[in-house]
């Protein structure tokens, strides 16, 4: 954005002052994995993971008028979850692997 006031205006870049406001924020998250062998040949896997913003602001949009209301992200979560079975000897195959995943983003209004 500083630079963008040079560029497009042309006007020196501290014109907005020396340091970036509002760009303070608050992150977390965690991953928990497991793994489970049902037997020699096959593998279960579980995978969860989840982090999270709070506190954030979108730099470009907190030097008013409107921005100043949409400025905000409020508790930007991200989920993701996977499971996968592998075996192996899978008839004529070496291995077979099957997975699925789900992944979800959101923030509170």
């Amino acid at each position: 954005m500083r630079r963008g006031v040079t560029r497009f205006l042309g006007l020196r870049s501290d014109v907005l002052g020396e340091r970036l406001t509002d760009t303070a924020f608050t992150q977390y998250g965690g991953l928990m994995q497991l793994g489970y062998k049902p037997s020699a040949t096959q593998q279960l896997t579980f995978h969860y993971e989840r982090s999270q913003q709070d506190g954030g602001k979108r730099y470009d949009q907190t030097l008013g008028g409107d921005g100043n209301l949409i400025a905000d992200l409020r508790n930007f979560m991200l989920d993701f979850f996977m499971c996968a079975m592998k075996k192996l000897n899978a008839g004529c195959l070496d291995s077979f692997a099957v997975s699925y995943s789900l992944n979800t983003q959101r923030e509170d209004a």
